[in-house]
């Protein structure tokens, strides 16, 4: 009778890096990362976890089973931590680099045409592009999202270009990042 054993032969993790916010920001969550052992059929599936900076990123548990997750939590202050997983046969771990960010709001917000002008015409089945003033540069969330009041009028694409459509006036709306400040451009349309 014979009794075969498998060993593990590697680890594999679910992300290699992962960026997240201090946990006094507005926008923070916290995120998941999890760990498997190699082969699927190794009789021990025991992962242990760490983190190289508990005051930067904490871990929700040290130890679990292959492919079950856990949470990792920012604290207060930005900085670098490493998240190891280690398999409890062999001598195989595999880690995660987490940044921690501190949080930068964006405090002013416009949007321009190419001569700075914040309103304009614009001729129908022309095109107009306009381009966000974001202050400070290094915003955490630059994201604009542009809108037509009235797209039969002119419609805006993702990107700011506005397409005059027809007669009329119209305003293009652009949200910028997590606050949701709001800068407009007033189109008024040449026939």
């Amino acid at each position: 009778l014979m009794n075969l054993t498998h060993d593990v032969a590697g680890i594999e993790i679910s992300q290699t890096s992962e960026t997240m916010f201090t946990n006094n920001s507005p926008v923070y969550t916290s995120k998941t990362i999890s760990a498997s052992v190699t082969p699927s059929t190794a009789d021990n599936k025991t992962i242990h976890w760490s983190t190289s900076s508990s005051n930067i990123v904490s871990i929700s548990k040290s130890t679990t089973t292959s492919g079950e997750s856990i949470t990792l939590s920012a604290g207060s202050i930005p900085g670098t931590a490493t998240i190891t997983a280690t398999a409890d046969d062999g001598d195989f771990s595999a880690s995660c680099v987490v940044t921690v960010d501190q949080y930068v709001p964006v405090q002013r917000f416009s949007i321009k045409d190419s001569e700075g002008n914040t309103s304009g015409s614009i001729m129908k089945n022309r095109t107009l592009q306009l381009y966000p003033d974001i202050y400070p540069a290094n915003a955490s969330d630059s994201t604009v999202i542009y809108q037509s009041d009235n797209p039969n009028i002119a419609s805006v694409n993702d990107d700011g270009l506005i397409n005059g459509r027809g007669i009329g006036n119209t305003t293009i709306r652009a949200i910028c990042g997590n606050e949701e400040l709001e800068a407009s451009f007033s189109k008024l349309p040449k026939v």
